[in-house]
């Protein structure tokens, strides 16, 4: 069944295909791949974009916890950026 991930703030919903795979750096946070086989990424001012070469997938920036069907980024801990994604299957 396929998967996709819908940024949760954005008014009109874009369906974006996707995987997950559990971090083995950070036990408990997930790391959501796009279809083209790069990781999600979001910079600590809320950026999202896809990893760049040279960049480590299982990295703080790609790391999201997993909550029933959403898929949370806390960028920074001490700072107020959340994205959030909600997931389709």
């Amino acid at each position: 069944m396929p998967t996709y991930r819908v940024l949760a703030s954005d008014p009109a919903a874009q369906f974006v295909p996707c995987s997950y795979q559990p971090s083995v750096r950070a036990p408990g946070k997930t790391i959501c791949f796009s279809e083209n086989g790069l990781a999600l990424v979001v910079e600590p001012s809320g950026l999202i974009r896809d990893l760049r070469p040279g960049e480590d997938a299982d990295s703080p920036w790609c790391w999201a916890d997993r909550c029933a069907e959403f898929l949370v980024y806390r960028t920074d801990p001490a700072g107020p950026v959340v994205v959030g994604f909600r997931i389709v299957e």
